[in-house]
């Protein structure tokens, strides 16, 4: 199992902060079987621009990487090599959404059918269910989003942030309606061969009993969706979860 590490420059929300992961329902009936949370691979995201760093940012780090970064696979990278290469793919991402209940627009955007779940949990919680002294470590933190968000000094040495993290915490301010915290580990393309889990990511170990407060199920889906829920939890032993559905005409855009 993983654990959380408290890095100096992530900022949280309030540990009360509700917090929202949706999913199809198969997606996470493996996420209770497996005991774990699915981290997807940056490189897999829909936003293209994931893990980039601005252009000016990045000369500067090649400029102060000059000799090349060495590999284990007897090559010297660039530092834009390495962070095209090496980086971005070894970088995992688990997404939530910050917010006293679901969105109309979050249940389009991120599921695609009306058979899905969200599972509804708060910082504490997120951070609490990484709790075992072994890797890989967790890193938690809100989203900055937008130029003004994202702005650094001019001069490198005047950064004070930590560059191999800083763009993963980072998108366009178009994408500021998700309201995003992201939980991210670096795990070696090989550790991910070996693992094995899928081409898009892998499973990390936490405590979902820990992690699930409850599940709300598709504000549109049929009415046996719901019975389909609970043998679903019942049968990898979490029939103590409560299950809520909200009226779609109710919720927030």
């Amino acid at each position: 199992m993983a654990y959380y590490y408290k890095h100096p420059d992530l900022v949280l929300p309030e540990d009360g902060s509700v917090i929202w992961r949706y999913m199809e329902l198969w997606k996470f009936q493996a996420m209770l079987q497996e005991n774990s949370v699915f981290f997807s691979r940056a490189d897999k995201q829909t936003d293209n621009l994931e893990g980039e760093y601005p252009e000016g940012m990045l000369a500067d780090l090649e400029r102060s990487f000059g000799d090349g970064i060495p590999s284990n696979d007897g090559i010297t990278y660039t530092f834009r090599e390495w962070h095209t290469q090496k980086e971005i793919p070894s970088r995992l991402i688990s997404c939530w959404s910050v917010g006293p209940s679901e969105s109309r627009r979050m249940w389009t955007e991120f599921t695609n059918n009306k058979e899905s779940v969200a599972i509804r949990s708060t910082i504490e919680r997120l951070k609490s269910c990484f709790h075992d002294k072994a890797e890989p470590v967790v890193w938690i933190g809100r989203v900055r989003y937008g130029e003004e968000e994202n702005r650094l000094p001019r001069s490198r040495f005047q950064w004070n942030v930590n560059f191999w993290l800083y763009p993963f915490f980072a998108k366009k301010d178009t994408f500021r309606w998700q309201n995003e915290v992201r939980a991210i580990v670096n795990i070696a393309r090989r550790k991910q061969d070996q693992l094995g889990h899928s081409q898009n990511g892998c499973y990390v170990k936490a405590d979902l009993k820990q992690l699930v407060e409850s599940v709300w199920i598709h504000p549109q889906s049929p009415p046996r969706f719901i019975d389909q829920v609970g043998v679903v939890l019942t049968s990898c032993g979490f029939g103590n979860v409560d299950i809520y559905q909200s009226p779609w005409d109710s919720l927030p855009l």
